[in-house]
Parts: structure tokens; sequence; C-alpha cells
């Protein structure tokens, strides 16, 4: 099985006090820019140092919460180059892409796998 990793940085652009996400509207999804990267089996799969974190964890959520086995797809209003972040259902699991990797990968990920990548990265304060 592959092995997916989530790094933020730049955890200093977050306020100290805690960020309800269900609260913000979309001007404040785009406040916080974050170094952010992506690993599959230790290397290097997507990299940006001005992610829009919030964005992306917003709708993530979404895709979390959901009972079935369905496609997640991240536009970002940052860039033309669109999907920014692809999770997409294969027979057994998630085969990640992104108009932004770094290399072409057939790994396939649980649903499960996915969420504790992104929930270990995740800045304490950032309430979901």
């Amino acid at each position: 099985m592959s092995e997916l990793e989530i790094f933020i940085g730049n955890f200093n652009v977050f306020p100290d006090k805690n960020i309800y996400l269900k609260k913000l509207n979309s001007i404040e999804l785009l406040k916080y820019d974050v170094t952010f990267e992506i690993r599959i089996d230790n290397q290097l799969f997507f990299y940006d140092e001005s992610f829009a974190l919030l964005d992306l964890l917003y709708q993530l959520y979404e895709w979390k919460i959901s009972l079935e086995n369905v496609d997640f797809v991240y536009n970002s209003i940052e860039t033309e180059d669109n999907p920014l972040l692809s999770l997409l259902f294969k027979d057994k699991g998630y085969s990640i892409s992104s108009a932004w990797k770094l290399f072409s990968s057939d790994a396939i990920f649980s649903k499960e796998q996915i969420i504790q990548a992104f929930e270990k990265a995740i800045p304490k304060q950032i309430v979901i």
C-alpha cells in the first residue's frame, strides 16, 4: 500500500485564536496562504508556496461527510490551472491528480487514509 503525507508550513499566518471554518465567508477562506505539499511514497507530488488552505479544507470537509464514494475536485479561483486537486474514485479507493502535479501516480488511497493525512497536518487552531 502506498503512503500519503500532507505537509503544511507557515502556520504563523494563522491567528492564535481558533478559526471556525464553517463560519467563514468566501473572502476569509482565501485570506491565509501557507506552504502546502503532498508526498506519495516520499516523493514530492504537489508543492505550492502560497496555497489557500482554508478554501481547500472547506470543500474537503463537504466531501469527507458524504456517505458515497464520490470524486472530489478542487478548483481554485486563484489559478486558471484547474482542477488544482482531484481525488478520483476507482474500484477500491481514490487516485490523486493535480494540474500542478510533479509526476503521475497510480497509487490508490482509501478515503480514511486521505482524511487522516489531512487531519494530521492541519494546524490545531483550525476547527472544522
